[in-house]
């Protein structure tokens, strides 16, 4: 149900969904991408070994009245190709999610 609910609601795909969490009015889905789907970010090979996760969390669009965040656990990996070890590469999990720097004074557009 709720691997539907996320596919229909956030357009999330190819992620597998593993729990919600009510916490102060906030929903917050937990969702997690297979190791297999998991590239090296320097040379893009698909030979990688596990080394830890980092959790990032995004803001999603409220459901009603609460506050939306998704929780998910971007893996560490070494690449056994090239033997760099980071984050994987991947993609944001909200299909059009765009991020933007905030304007300042110093950060004017051209």
């Amino acid at each position: 149900m709720c691997t539907s609910l996320l596919y229909h609601t956030f357009g999330i795909r190819g992620y597998e969904y593993v729990r919600t969490e009510y916490q102060g009015g906030q929903v917050i889905f937990t969702i997690n991408q297979d190791l297999k789907t998991c590239r090296c970010s320097a040379c893009g090979a698909r030979e990688v070994r596990p080394r830890g996760r980092v959790e990032r969390r995004f803001r999603a669009l409220p459901i009603g009245s609460r506050v939306t965040t998704l929780v998910r656990p971007i893996p560490r990996v070494q690449c056994l190709a090239c033997a760099w070890c980071g984050r994987s590469r991947s993609p944001s999990p909200i299909r059009g999610a765009h991020y933007r720097r905030r304007r300042t004074a110093n950060n004017r557009a051209a």
